[in-house]
């Protein structure tokens, strides 16, 4: 993955981190942000899971 594709999981894994947070939900990610693979979509799982501030589970 390019530093390009790096950046765009961290900016994935905060807008959701921050809509959870705040209670709000999205229809979905920004095309721009959409994973484009499953790789990627894990690799934005792994930044959500790395992040102190994300409150996994319920």
């Amino acid at each position: 993955m390019n530093q390009i594709a790096i950046s765009g999981h961290a900016a994935a894994a905060r807008l959701l981190i921050d809509n959870w947070n705040a209670g709000t939900r999205l229809p979905c990610l920004p095309e721009a942000l959409q994973p484009q693979s499953r790789a990627e979509g894990y690799a934005i799982q792994a930044r959500l899971v790395a992040d102190p501030s994300a409150h996994i589970g319920w």
